[in-house]
């Protein structure tokens, strides 16, 4: 956003500089011929319907009124060709709907055409009574051409690069389009004057209709011509969205991935919560990128997101003054175009998304059709991310006790080791002691029942597996939030303690064998036949490793737990907790 500073700037040096261009031009460069205001009318008009089929080239609009500006200046000289110049720039800003922001862009680009017919004229007249290919005019006219599209693409480049602060190429789409409209300018500028001086004001509509018609038709063109790049680009959001990915990577990657195609500023995700609120969970900013919310929203019916989840239809707002009162507080600021849309999933509205832009009229027809295909896409991409999470949740899950399994612990480690190797590489100037003080401590807990094999034989298998929910519900709620329980496999447990030294472990471990012993569990689905319930007593060994105590790696953690619970508690008894010893 360019600075207020620096559209002060440019007001200021439009107020100074562009009255005495005109001045020194009506002095210095008087009228060629007598005003015909039907024919200057003539021009104006054409210039004027030109201007309305602008195309934008690296941000920058770009028109076919030379060859009318041409023409008028070698028929009545540069004051009318100012004339006619400056209203066709006029229409073009006003037909591009800028903001109040980018009103500074009038007289930027007034004086910038001042400056460009200014230099046009005087390099004409100094070559135009030299005798070239039978004409003596005929090099004043390639020199003014020269020197318009050069002058016209340093002034580009520099605003560009002063008031934008973009990097720049020389030779990009927009010098090679300008380069060709100039050569095309030259010989629709000559057939224009000799069509006027032959038939008059006729003779300018013949010529304008083949000049409107390329307008139009290279508009077309490049409308066509961005519309397949935005597909192309939505099909590579459409690709990503449809990898493995969980609903939280589908959601950022939509966010991060759009505004990087599209003209938006803002981009807001609200799952609906009920008919009358919302939550905000995520939003998308170009200045803070992905922004993580719990933002609890209450609803009046006159809201856009109201409207979009009643009508189940996008709705797309062109100005500010069209939604501003009817959206969440947060997006007032943000631009002046929305559009807000729905997602589906399994045929129900689950969420809204709010996009913001700063340019009125953002989002065309053809800009709209391409969001409703992403908006299919990220509703099926939702769906299918809610599938792989369960799918993903099932291979990390132990069927009988509901408990995580060991390959879940493994990533969990895995998790902290990767942690704290980036914790280690983040300061190379720490010292040793620094680092290892930083490092993430945690603690491994290996739990084995004590003659488990006599309870299935006993009383069953059925008793057996009622035996383990009793013993997983057991442990999860004596440790709670401090760690992460899981089945290892039989009647083996896991328990993994983050952010836990070896001391914290061990009391934990021990008071873990002390709550199992302690209490028997109650069976009722077993094979004696005399008694409803029975009260089963189990004890169980336990062993437990801590890192960085006894290993470099945390993924050492299992087995040196299973090694010390066989070596330091099975054998020894049993109903024993045994610390690794290094």
């Amino acid at each position: 956003m360019i600075s207020k500073a620096k559209r002060q700037g440019i007001w200021g040096l439009w107020a100074i500089f562009w009255p005495l261009i005109l001045i020194f031009i009506y002095y210095n460069f008087p009228v060629s011929a007598p005003i015909d205001y039907p024919t200057v009318f003539s021009f104006v008009l054409l210039g004027i319907i030109v201007a309305l089929f602008p195309i934008t080239l690296n941000n920058t609009p770009v028109f076919l009124v030379n060859s009318v500006s041409l023409a008028t200046f070698l028929i009545f000289g540069l004051g009318v060709e100012m004339i006619v110049t400056q209203i066709a720039i006029l229409t073009v800003i006003f037909r591009l709907k800028i903001n109040k922001n980018d009103i500074f862009r009038i007289p930027l680009n007034l004086l910038m055409f001042s400056i460009i017919s200014l230099l046009g004229a005087i390099v004409y007249y100094l070559f135009e009574d030299m005798y070239f290919l039978g004409r003596t005019d005929l090099l004043g006219i390639f020199g003014y051409a020269v020197i318009v599209f050069v002058a016209n693409q340093a002034l580009l480049k520099i605003i560009q690069i002063s008031l934008y602060n973009r990097k720049v190429k020389i030779f990009d789409e927009g010098f090679y389009f300008s380069l060709m409209m100039n050569v095309y300018m030259i010989p629709i500028a000559l057939i224009l004057v000799y069509m006027y001086e032959a038939f008059g004001v006729a003779g300018i509509y013949v010529v304008g209709i083949p000049i409107i018609s390329v307008s139009i038709s290279i508009k077309m063109y490049y409308a066509s011509k961005t519309i397949n790049v935005y597909l192309q680009s939505a099909n590579q959001i459409a690709q990503k969205l449809t990898g493995h990915l969980n609903r939280s990577d589908v959601v950022d990657t939509y966010l991060t991935d759009l505004p990087e195609i599209f003209t938006i500023s803002c981009v807001a995700v609200y799952d609906v919560q009920d008919q009358n609120n919302v939550q905000l969970i995520r939003s998308y900013e170009k200045e803070s990128g992905i922004v993580n919310k719990q933002v609890n929203i209450s609803l009046n019916n006159q809201s856009v997101l109201v409207e979009a989840r009643d009508s189940d239809q996008m709705i797309s707002v062109s100005t500010g003054k069209g939604w501003k009162d009817r959206v969440p507080e947060h997006l007032r600021e943000m631009g002046e175009s929305l559009v807000a849309t729905p997602v589906k999933r399994n045929q129900e509205i689950v969420s809204i998304i709010v996009l913001v832009a700063k340019q009125k009229h953002a989002f065309d027809g053809n800009l709209l059709v391409i969001l409703k295909v992403l908006n299919n896409y990220l509703g099926i991409a939702l769906e299918n991310a809610k599938h792989y999470e369960e799918s993903q949740a099932e291979g990390l899950t132990d069927h009988l006790t509901g408990l995580p399994n060991f390959r879940f612990i493994e990533q969990t480690i895995a998790t902290i080791r990767n942690q704290q190797q980036q914790a280690w590489m983040s300061d190379i100037a720490a010292t040793v002691e620094e680092q290892i003080e930083a490092s993430q401590s945690c603690s491994l807990i290996l739990l084995d029942l004590d003659r488990f094999k006599k309870v299935n034989d006993t009383y069953g298998h059925e008793c057996g597996n009622e035996v383990l929910q009793k013993l997983a519900n057991r442990m999860k709620d004596f440790i709670g939030d401090r760690g992460c329980v899981a089945r290892y496999g039989g009647e083996e447990f896991l328990v993994f303690l983050p952010n836990s030294i070896h001391q914290e472990g061990l009391q934990i471990a021990e008071d873990l064998r002390l709550i199992i012993a302690g209490e028997p569990f109650c069976c009722v689905n077993h094979m004696d036949a005399d008694r409803e319930k029975v009260d089963i007593h189990l004890t169980a060994s336990l062993g437990i490793a801590s890192y960085p105590d006894h290993c470099d790696d945390p993924m050492e953690l299992v087995r040196l737990a299973d090694r010390t619970m066989y070596v330091g508690a099975k054998h020894n008894g049993r109903n024993k907790v045994s610390a690794y010893q290094v």
